[in-house]
């Protein structure tokens, strides 16, 4: 695949995963698919996918992904998102809030003969736990 295909897939996916788990993991997920980062307790290949897309979708129904900055070289695909939802469902073991949150995460996707075989990613969980409540945010009491 050329590097405009995989920058295209790699959104394609982005938006398919909020919309549909298991569309997003068997119609984009290499059957070996690994990700490099999971949420603690999650396993770290495509059912744990499919279970972590589905567990945002509850926690946060309106959730959004925009997508700041996509680079991309060879089979590799670097995307920085912005995601903003209101926590209306349990999240991680955290009870429902009612809180609006907007956090970053950055990625490192590689494509593999048309499927994403691999995600490295860091998300800034600190601040969407500082939005919610879970934690003080810097300088409160």
């Amino acid at each position: 695949m050329t590097i405009e295909e995989n920058k295209t897939l790699v959104r394609r996916w982005l938006e398919t995963r909020l919309e549909d788990a298991s569309v997003a993991v068997d119609g984009f997920l290499a059957p070996g698919y690994v990700d490099h980062n999971p949420v603690p307790g999650v396993p770290a290949d495509r059912e744990g996918a499919r279970r972590m897309y589905r567990m945002l979708r509850e926690a946060m129904p309106d959730l959004r992904c925009h997508v700041d900055v996509m680079m991309a070289a060879a089979d590799q695909v670097a995307v920085l998102l912005t995601w903003e939802g209101t926590h209306r469902g349990e999240l991680m073991g955290i009870p429902a809030t009612g809180r609006h949150a907007t956090w970053t995460e950055m990625n490192v996707v590689r494509v593999d003969s048309g499927r994403i075989a691999d995600v490295w990613g860091i998300s800034n969980q600190m601040l969407l736990m500082q939005q919610l409540g879970v934690i003080p945010a810097p300088g409160s009491r």
